[in-house]
């Protein structure tokens, strides 16, 4: 789950993925690369919805923020790795309630988490991606994408997340060109582009351009691929702003929709608030 933009619907997205596990009696495992759960909004300060998670669903966070949960989480094991919180933890949600996913830095840690989800019994994984972070799309780590997509921005704003996630699998094409690495304004300036037809990254999650990147792209004709890619499921859509505003429901899935078509884009377009899904299809 990737966030287009800060409010874009991640966390309530998230909740109704895992809601939907627990109603086919299949056991969440939930975490995140960042922190996610907090009361407020660091950033804008606005109240932000918690990460929900059903009895038995399996998390990883700060031992801080299990100690905070006054007993609703069940310590299961201490990882080896901390975050800027602290130590990390695996824990289990003892009854159903509000939880703060955190505690993972980076991709290694990501990985870690993941398999001690699974090992500890999980069925399904959720992979919370925060604000404009793409590790949670590293193609070695999670089977498919949903990107959250807000009116709290403009559309325009969150074509380079889009293009990324879109990214199409290397078939070993002539004059491609491999990058090591996140692929970003800066690493595009220092690769001679010369005679180069294909740029290759390793996953989606390493594709770090923005829109001038892009742009500088597609003007010299030059496509963009990835060795291993994960599916972009769908797009969520979220038509409330911090402020109160809201645009109509249907309105805003169809200009999304729209958005996403005119970059090549063609996935689900769902309100999972509005229980809007597919083409303006009642879930």
């Amino acid at each position: 789950m990737i966030g287009a933009s800060k409010n874009a619907g991640k966390t309530t997205a998230l909740n109704a993925l895992s809601a939907a596990l627990a109603g086919r009696s299949e056991r969440a495992g939930l975490c995140s690369v960042g922190v996610d759960g907090e009361a407020s909004d660091a950033w804008l300060a606005t109240p932000k919805p918690a990460v929900a998670a059903d009895k038995g669903t399996l998390v990883v966070t700060a031992l801080q923020a299990l100690h905070a949960a006054d007993g609703r989480l069940k310590l299961l094991q201490t990882l080896d790795f901390t975050s800027s919180l602290g130590p990390t933890v695996l824990a289990e949600a003892r009854v159903a309630g509000p939880v703060m996913l955190c505690g993972l830095a980076h991709r290694g840690h990501l990985a870690q988490a993941m398999a001690a989800l699974r090992l500890a019994g999980a069925d399904r994984l959720l992979v919370d991606g925060a604000y404009h972070r793409q590790a949670a799309a590293d193609a070695a780590g999670v089977d498919a994408l949903v990107l959250a997509v807000g009116a709290v921005l403009p559309l325009a704003d969150a074509v380079p997340t889009l293009r990324a996630l879109a990214t199409p699998q290397d078939h070993e094409e002539p004059q491609t060109l491999d990058v090591v690495g996140g692929l970003t304004d800066a690493r595009l300036g220092q690769i001679d582009l010369a005679g180069v037809a294909v740029l290759r990254v390793a996953s989606q999650g390493a594709v770090l351009l923005s829109m001038a990147g892009h742009a500088r792209l597609i003007r010299l004709g030059i496509r963009l691929t990835a060795r291993q890619t994960r599916p972009l499921l769908c797009l969520t859509a979220n038509p409330h702003r911090p402020d109160g505003a809201q645009d109509a429901a249907e309105d805003f899935a169809q200009r999304v929709r729209t958005w996403a078509a005119e970059q090549d884009v063609h996935v689900p377009v769902v309100d999972v608030v509005a229980g809007l899904r597919g083409d303006r299809e009642k879930a």
